[in-house]
């Protein structure tokens, strides 16, 4: 923060969940960060957040907190067993292939989390932005999983026939439980390339700079 701050860096961008750990403190789902880190110094509690957040108010700097979703979720399947999907036959032999390893849309947790994460944001970061990630989604990892059957049976549900239809619906509800809850969404170029992007939302090109004069060009909001 100190470094940023003498550089006249006004933006932090920080990854409070992937798929390697999931570190913020969310009161009604304690376990997400109990389990989901490798000793509890990693835990983000409240009041630590609000710290970090003062701090940097001191020094100039808005925090970004980036909840990656549906992929780079692995971790959450460790606070709460089936959360995420469980192909790890199919991504263990791929470098990084744990990334791949998405959310659960069957599972009774999954949507009701979101919305309390995003309201968790808002009160507690007091800030305007809140990155719902969106990218590196592979949808065989849904098909490989062992909760396919389940994900079918929600799939026939909610009138969805394939699985692209998945990785659609978490773009929605993730930007939309964001918008509902006084936040500007942030996602990655991959929502906007997939036709999803939320009115509201500004995307975040990372590896296509060609992308941004066309986000630009239609009319949103870009970073890069």
């Amino acid at each position: 923060m100190d470094v940023l701050s003498s550089l006249k860096f006004n933006v932090m961008h920080i990854h409070f969940a992937d798929a390697q750990m999931f570190t913020l403190d969310i009161p009604a789902y304690p376990a997400l960060a109990q389990k989901g880190v490798y000793n509890a110094e990693q835990i983000f509690t409240e009041s630590k957040v609000k710290e970090l957040v003062a701090y940097a108010k001191k020094k100039g700097i808005i925090i970004i907190p980036e909840v990656d979703m549906p992929a780079h979720t692995g971790s959450w399947g460790l606070g709460i067993p089936g959360l995420a999907v469980d192909c790890w036959d199919y991504v263990q032999t791929v470098r990084y292939g744990e990334n791949w390893i998405g959310l659960n849309p069957a599972h009774e947790d999954t949507f009701p989390l979101i919305h309390e994460i995003m309201r968790y944001v808002k009160a507690t970061f007091d800030g305007q932005y809140m990155h719902v990630g969106g990218d590196e989604v592979n949808l065989t990892c849904y098909t490989r999983s062992a909760e396919y059957t389940q994900i079918k049976a929600w799939m026939k549900t909610m009138g969805y026939t394939t699985t692209k239809e998945i990785e659609n619906h978490f773009n929605i509800v993730s930007q939309q439980e964001a918008v509902d809850a006084g936040l500007t969404p942030v996602v990655w170029e991959e929502v906007y390339d997939n036709g999803m992007l939320n009115g509201n939302a500004i995307v975040q090109v990372w590896s296509n700079i060609n992308m941004l004069p066309a986000v630009i060009a239609d009319g949103y909001k870009a970073i890069f």
